[in-house]
């Protein structure tokens, strides 16, 4: 996480190729990001973007190789975790108050 506003609620989350350290700059992944968790297996990047006006977040997953980029639920409370095999579902709570509850995703890309 770098260039981070909001109290760091709000950050930019980049990536390194480390055998490329100082000959290629940083990729930026994802903006607006408040915090994220790599899968056990390194397959898969979970983040969460901050609400302005309460205290959820939106969650969304990355995919190696091909970057799949894929917004998973909104109004989340946190912590998040990845569940199931090879890290393929998040378990999480929802604080909509039209849909309050515990979730389990379905299957990651």
């Amino acid at each position: 996480r770098t260039e981070c506003t909001r109290n760091g609620r709000s950050c930019e989350l980049r990536s390194q190729n480390v055998a490329n350290l100082g000959s290629e700059k940083p990729k930026i992944e994802a903006e607006a990001t408040y915090n994220f968790k790599v899968s056990e297996n390194g397959e898969r990047v979970l983040y969460t973007y901050a609400h302005t006006v309460d205290q959820s977040f939106d969650v969304a997953s990355l995919s190696w190789p091909g970057r799949e980029r894929k917004t998973v639920d909104q109004f989340v409370r946190l912590p998040i975790f990845f569940g199931g095999a090879n890290s393929r579902r998040l378990v999480y709570l929802v604080d909509e108050k039209s849909r309050p509850g515990v979730y389990v995703s379905s299957v990651l890309p």
